[in-house]
């Protein structure tokens, strides 16, 4: 079995191809939302917007990782029979197009004086640690590789880079 490090990843936005920013435009409020479930009646609307000049423009992306991860709808299958622990499916719209909303409550702290201490999963069983945030407060969120070669078995996603965690820091996202 590979070390623990090697078998997560983390997805970060390709700013190499990305040249927008998605931006949550709703009048509900995913703040208060950080540990616990979301859940939306109706769709989440979020806004999309050039990075240079933040105009509002149309885009297709597979996968958006910014503070808020989307996901494509051709995804669904995945995430709706995937029974991912804590993670919540919102229906969400960028401009006119749906999209999924993916919000990860599932909170395993491994940060120990600002260092990741992943040995702590080893007591967890797998299907609780598939998808999981560092911290309460943490804007990254770590895959499993059993989800992420189902992602890529779909289709590969095209806007961001799948980075193993063992490689990765914040400083990857912008290099």
């Amino acid at each position: 079995m590979d070390p623990i490090e090697k078998q997560y990843f983390v997805l970060a936005t390709d700013y190499d191809v990305v040249d927008y920013v998605i931006n949550f435009e709703d009048e509900r409020s995913l703040d208060i939302k950080l540990d616990r479930e979301l859940v939306f009646e109706k769709a989440a609307q979020f806004e999309c917007l050039d990075f240079a000049s933040l105009v509002k423009k149309e885009v297709n992306f597979d996968i958006s990782i910014d503070c808020e991860m989307l996901f494509s709808t051709k995804y669904q299958e995945l995430f709706n029979n995937g029974g991912f622990h804590k993670t919540s499916v919102v229906p969400a719209n960028v401009g006119h197009k749906p999209y999924l909303y993916i919000h990860c409550y599932n909170i395993i702290e491994c940060i120990e004086a600002e260092t990741l201490n992943l040995e702590k999963l080893n007591n967890i069983p797998l299907d609780k640690r598939l998808i999981f945030k560092p911290s309460i407060g943490s804007l990254h969120t770590y895959f499993h590789k059993d989800v992420v070669e189902k992602l890529q078995a779909i289709c590969p996603p095209k806007d961001v880079r799948i980075i193993e965690l063992s490689n990765w820091s914040p400083k990857c996202e912008f290099s």
